[in-house]
């Protein structure tokens, strides 16, 4: 559906993805933005969706279509260049990613290299990045590890970062069929809501 934007010309574009301005007030008026669709943003917005908000969530990197852009996913080990190993020279240029678990030939373009993207690290960080819609947990191996109390309560106990919140504080809920557990799927077959990826302005609804 064509439309005029300030004078440009923006026939064939679709109502959604015409400028923000286009729709008024109203229909770009959300109750939560979440920034970033990795591990921790899509499952805030998963959350904030099942409650009924109106979620916007904003995502600096590429859409990742199911299957189609997934490259490696069928290849043997044999049939990778290196056997699914980085050369020393790229290992000696990205010292933080590929310590990474799940890093590797099959799925280094999921990762941000190193020298693209830089930081200061007054303490050590390993800032390991992907810039697609879904992030990192497109590595994660489909396991999600079930925090204990210690989790929570280690950096007041040691002194570092900040506490999370406890595991049994009143009116904390996990829904069922999260990553890596058993239950009924529920997840994002139920949430609703709007990404904005790099050149990229859609409504989706993921069904899993």
């Amino acid at each position: 559906m064509g439309n005029n934007n300030g004078g440009r010309d923006t026939a064939g574009v679709t109502d959604v993805a015409v400028g923000i301005g286009g729709g008024g007030v109203k229909q770009h008026t959300y109750d939560a933005i979440v920034i970033g669709s990795g591990i921790s943003g899509g499952w805030a917005a998963k959350e904030l969706c099942e409650q009924g908000l109106k979620t916007l969530v904003l995502e600096r990197g590429r859409n990742v279509v199911h299957n189609k852009d997934y490259p490696t996913a069928t290849m043997a080990p044999w049939e990778f260049p290196h056997r699914k190993e980085m050369p020393r020279k790229f290992v000696d240029e990205n010292p933080l990613i590929t310590t990474a678990a799940g890093f590797g030939e099959d799925t280094a373009h999921f990762f941000i290299r190193d020298k693209d993207h830089p930081y200061v690290q007054e303490k050590p960080f390993d800032w390991i990045r992907g810039y697609q819609v879904g992030g990192k947990s497109l590595i994660w191996g489909r396991a999600c590890p079930r925090w204990s109390h210690y989790e929570f309560t280690n950096p007041a106990r040691f002194g570092y970062g900040h506490s999370p919140m406890r595991r049994s504080r009143p009116g904390i809920r996990m829904s069922n069929g999260s990553p890596g557990s058993a239950g009924t799927a529920t997840g994002w077959r139920r949430c609703r809501t709007e990404i904005i990826s790099h050149r990229l302005i859609s409504t989706v609804s993921r069904n899993i």
